[in-house]
């Protein structure tokens, strides 16, 4: 898909689903026994992020408002980004688990309109001065077919906020557009995008690696699958979701893909491409999975969170030079 520096991502988003309104968006694995995943389609991801955006601006959300979102990675997280952007206004992730002060910290800097979150993770902040909007039993059979017609965003407006530790320790916030997240996917070579990619979304939301893994595939009619949990994976669990729902592409950090290689690299096994990166790699561990892993391509990608994920990337060849 061509890059268009004008170009909206929940527009490009809708574009897709208009496309593809059957396929596959979203996979929620289960890790209950003998239960299969959940399966959410393009149509059936507008219309639920239709309904919440109607929602967010019955509650006062308007374009270039931040909402804040205090979810775990689920299909809600999803839901809740794409209606924020539908409503015009920039998704900001809060990790539930950050300390409070932290959390608090970010609440008061945004200055959040709304924040979308849960019942059983309101205790993880202090009274945030904003509406609260909970997500719990709603989203399965929510749905409207009609999109907010959002006001005054542009390429340049706001998307989304993170915030980095900040080379005091004190955390900044670093606003990335629209332009920012169409320019890192659409367009681009250093990873195969398009409708036959399934993409693994384990970064935590609060990670600017998620961008890729979450809007990677959705703006080019492929399936985002969750990873069920939080934190550093168990490999055993990561294996078997790779090998169950056919994931073809997926980001890792330089060290827990040190991690993956020494102790299970068979959880790979059948990804097409790895990203790694964040720190300089290993180029032992590089070899390994070269030997073990022949089929897949691995690829290197660094950016500051001001670049929106990736500012450089290399397709390492599979025969590195002696050295």
């Amino acid at each position: 898909m061509g890059y268009s520096r004008d170009a909206l991502v929940h527009r490009l988003f809708e574009e897709q689903a208009r496309r593809t309104p059957g396929a596959v968006a979203v996979v929620v694995p289960s890790t209950e026994r003998g239960v299969g995943p959940r399966l959410v389609n393009y149509r059936e991801l507008d219309g639920h992020a239709n309904w919440l955006s109607r929602r967010l601006t019955q509650a006062g959300v308007t374009s270039g408002q931040r909402v804040a979102v205090l979810l775990e990675r689920s299909l809600e997280m999803i839901v809740s980004f794409l209606a924020i952007l539908k409503s015009g206004a920039a998704y900001v992730p809060l990790d539930p688990s950050y300390p409070r002060a932290r959390l608090d910290f970010m609440m008061a800097d945004i200055e959040a309109r709304v924040l979308v979150s849960k019942r059983a993770l309101q205790g993880r902040l202090s009274p945030p001065g904003c509406p609260v909007l909970t997500l719990d039993d709603e989203i399965g059979s929510s749905i409207d077919s009609a999109a907010v017609d959002e006001a005054g965003s542009g390429a340049d407006a706001p998307a989304y906020v993170i915030y980095t530790s900040g080379s005091t320790g004190q955390p900044k916030g670093v606003i990335v557009p629209h332009r920012g997240i169409v320019r890192l996917l659409l367009g681009s070579s250093y990873a195969r995008l398009d409708a036959t990619r399934t993409v693994l979304q384990l970064a935590p939301a609060s990670f600017d690696a998620a961008t890729f893994e979450i809007w990677g595939p959705l703006l080019h009619g492929g399936r985002c699958v969750l990873f069920p949990g939080s934190g550093v994976p168990d490999l055993g669990l990561l294996g078997k979701v790779v090998r169950e729902t056919g994931v073809t592409t997926m980001w890792l950090t330089a060290s827990l893909f040190n991690l993956v290689i020494d102790q299970d690299p068979g959880a790979l096994a059948g990804v097409e491409e790895v990203l790694t990166g964040g720190e300089a790699l290993s180029v032992s561990h590089v070899r390994r999975a070269q030997l073990l892993l022949p089929g897949v391509q691995l690829i290197n990608g660094y950016g500051p969170t001001e670049s929106t994920t990736f500012a450089c990337c290399y397709r390492i060849p599979p025969a590195l030079p002696a050295g």
